[in-house]
């Protein structure tokens, strides 16, 4: 079983988990509740959910994914996973697809705590392209989804940001007008690169520090409360 990720679901922490079916069985999707420690299993039609999906996200409880029906069709669109209903929606079209299919990068992010980015990476030109969507999303309602080019770089020493016989999903955030990125190289060392100004400002090999070919992602909530503020009379009796 694979961990697909983390979300919420009034107000308590799940995780969602797949086992891939055989030729005659659709996938089994389960979900896991940490207040009442229960495993749900839900039935994954085919109509609910795309035949491919990568690059999960987690915004505001709700989990989504850069989702396409067919590996040689480009066009790709974001499908959530509701909690509540155990479904999968398609949610929203994406502003570019997979003009070369599996070698290309194609990765969903979060940006400033409420939008959706993009970061797209052609594999013949080496281009990246990050794309923002104008608005917060509304986890109810795809429709006004709009998304708009936030920043090009297609400098000649930009790195390959996927590897196609191992692949990794590259992790990211932007800071301001600048683009940090972890990613793997062909041989599965992990770098982070740092990019503005349209060029490769710096790189950075981690392989101390991780083991080749590392599950990275840039944001994870913690599940970990942050103790309540002490009142004066509490803080003399912890110093007695």
């Amino acid at each position: 079983m694979g961990f697909d990720g983390i979300g919420y679901d009034n107000n308590n922490y799940k995780i969602a988990a797949s086992s891939p079916g055989n030729e005659d069985e659709d996938d089994l999707w389960t979900t896991y509740d940490f207040p009442s420690d229960v495993w749900t299993d839900h039935d994954s039609e085919p109509d609910d959910r795309s035949n491919y999906v990568i690059s999960v996200v987690s915004l505001n409880g709700t989990l989504y994914w850069v989702s396409f029906d067919d590996m040689n069709d480009p066009l790709c669109y974001v499908t959530k996973f509701d909690f509540s209903s155990g479904l999968f929606i398609r949610f929203c079209d994406l502003p570019c697809g997979r003009n070369h299919h599996d070698s290309e990068a194609l990765v969903l992010g979060v940006f400033r705590g409420d939008r959706f980015s993009l970061l797209k990476q052609c594999m013949v030109t080496k281009k990246i392209e990050i794309w923002v969507t104008e608005k917060k999303i509304n986890h109810e309602d795809g429709d006004d989804v709009v998304w708009m080019n936030f920043m090009t770089f297609s400098s000649p020493n930009l790195p390959d940001l996927v590897e196609t016989g191992n692949y990794s999903d590259p992790s990211y955030f932007i800071e301001g007008k600048r683009l940090v990125v972890c990613s793997c190289d062909n041989t599965g060392h992990a770098w982070i690169y740092i990019l503005g100004d349209n060029k490769l400002i710096s790189k950075t090999r981690i392989d101390c520090v991780v083991d080749p070919w590392p599950l990275h992602c840039t944001f994870v909530p913690s599940l970990v409360p942050v103790p309540a503020r002490c009142r004066r009379d509490e803080r003399a009796e912890l110093h007695v």
